[in-house]
Order: structure tokens, then sequence, then C-alpha cells
């Protein structure tokens, strides 16, 4: 049996955060409210165009070996979702 265990889970989100009043901004037939409403949320994280998935998981990752001894990590998992 495997002693492996999750001790720590971190997350890191993109400064840029495009709300449903920007879009309803740019699309003035769009109201915020309908956008919600369509697609459940209000807001999302948009990267950098630079920023890659690389990025993230690097901020996330600095998060997580901050609070642990390294020499005792065996390995880290990235989980991520892309649109």
């Amino acid at each position: 049996m495997s002693k492996s265990k999750i001790k720590n889970i971190e997350s890191y989100f993109p400064k840029n955060i495009l709300t449903n009043d920007m879009i309803s901004e740019e699309f003035p037939s769009w109201s915020s409210k309908n956008i919600e409403s369509k697609l459940g949320i209000k807001s999302r994280y948009i990267v950098d165009q630079n920023e890659t998935a690389l990025d993230l998981a690097y901020h996330a990752a600095s998060k997580v070996l901050r609070k642990y001894d390294r020499s005792k990590i065996d390995f880290l998992i990235l989980c991520h979702y892309c649109i």
C-alpha cells in the first residue's frame, strides 16, 4: 500500500480579472445579470499574454515549498483547467 499523502493544496490566480460588467460595457446589449444567469459566473481570471500554465504552477508550488522541507517532498501534482 502506498504511503503517499496530500499534505497541502495551493492555488494561484492571474492578476487580471474580467468581470461581467466589463463585458457588458463592451457589448451593451448584454447585461451583466444576463451573462451571469447564462454562464453561472460573475468574473474570470485572465492570464497575461506571456503567462503560461507553467507560470501559474510555479507560483502555486512556491507557496507550498515555503511551508515544507523540500527534501521530504517526493513529488508535486499540477492540476489545471483551461478553456
